[in-house]
């Protein structure tokens, strides 16, 4: 179970990209350079370069002595971009900027929550968004341990 949430971990997951500088809140103006606007859990048809963050499976380890289980959220950040150069260094960025989070404290509406790290962080390149398309789609899946 762990800690309950009043938001997914998807959202936290975002907000984090956006404090640590790696995305932008939507909506990002299509004239602002590098813009990467980060969405949770609904990816939209535009712009080419996107982020957008997704709940997955999570882990469950054990349990705290007071009898709740310790969880760790599952998450995915699946990268959207023009071509696969620029697709991949924004994967990989991702990903090792994920694993340099330490007590990373997040504000979400009037819900705060620290984000201790993300483990078992993983990038896959899962290639054309379409055989027709020339944009490069690529995840990064990761445990997010919250309290």
């Amino acid at each position: 179970m762990g800690i309950p949430l009043l938001n997914s971990p998807a959202e936290l997951t975002a907000a984090v990209l956006v404090q640590l500088g790696l995305a932008t809140s939507p909506p990002s103006p299509p004239t602002k350079p590098n813009a990467w606007p980060v969405y949770a859990s609904n990816e939209p048809s535009e712009p080419d370069n996107c982020i957008t963050c997704y709940d997955s499976a999570d882990q469950e380890d054990g349990r705290w002595m007071q009898g709740s289980l310790f969880t760790h959220y599952g998450i995915q950040v699946r990268v959207r971009a023009v071509d696969h150069p620029t697709d991949y260094q924004k994967a990989f960025a991702i990903k090792q900027v994920l694993a340099t989070v330490n007590q990373q404290s997040i504000v979400l509406g009037t819900n705060s929550y620290i984000v201790h790290c993300f483990s078992k962080i993983r990038l896959a390149i899962l290639g054309k968004n379409t055989p027709s398309s020339k944009r490069s789609i690529s995840v990064v899946n990761a445990l997010l341990t919250l309290s």
